[in-house]
């Protein structure tokens, strides 16, 4: 134990000679120190630092190490309590916003079925009242054209019946003649025949 102390005092009075003896920079508290020789003893003294110091080193270590990680739990704890306060206070404010606007939506909603209703039957009273004047003008149109047609009908018939007696009397006309005709025709032939005897 005293062996090793005594090697890392020897260590630590070559760094120190190391750095006394180096030379200063020019106008400047300074000094030009030889990079490589003083990374070996370096590494000499940590290789000589007893094995409690590194343990107390590595403990140090951890136990910042544990200390941040507590830091940022604790951090994250805080941090989602304030969330799980603002989440409980905006959903309780939701809450009662929402309350408010359903009552104020089923008022306006009974207050629009009522107007809805009170429109519809009015409208509904209209469309029968314009329904019952359609059918009876429809009506009274209807015997005006029913009328109107039979007239034209009876009419046409008259006029057909006319167009047909007529025509009648021209073929009773024709017929009368082609009998006379065909009478004289069978006379001349008959005259001819005697004559050819």
């Amino acid at each position: 134990m005293h062996s090793n102390e005594s090697q890392l005092m020897r260590q630590i009075d070559d760094l120190e000679f190391l750095f006394l003896e180096s030379k200063r920079v020019p106008f400047s508290s300074q000094r030009l120190v030889n990079e490589q020789e003083a990374i070996e003893i370096l590494a000499k003294v940590r290789s000589s630092l007893p094995t409690q110091l590194r343990e107390a080193d590595n403990l140090i270590h951890q136990q910042k190490q544990l200390l941040e990680e507590a830091k940022q739990k604790s951090e994250q704890i805080i941090n989602e309590a304030f969330k799980q306060r603002d989440h409980i206070i905006s959903k309780s404010s939701l809450q009662k916003q929402a309350e408010i606007k359903a009552r104020l939506i089923n008022s306006e909603s009974k207050e629009l079925a009522r107007r809805i209703l009170s429109k519809t039957k009015r409208q509904k009273t209209e469309i029968e009242n314009k329904l019952l004047e359609t059918k009876r003008k429809f009506n009274e149109d209807f015997t005006k054209f029913k009328e109107k047609v039979v007239a034209r009908l009876i009419n046409k018939k008259n006029k057909m019946i006319i167009e047909y007696e007529k025509q009648k009397k021209e073929i009773e006309k024709e017929i009368y003649r082609l009998k006379i005709k065909r009478a004289k025709i069978k006379k001349q032939l008959e005259s001819d025949i005697h004559r050819s005897d």
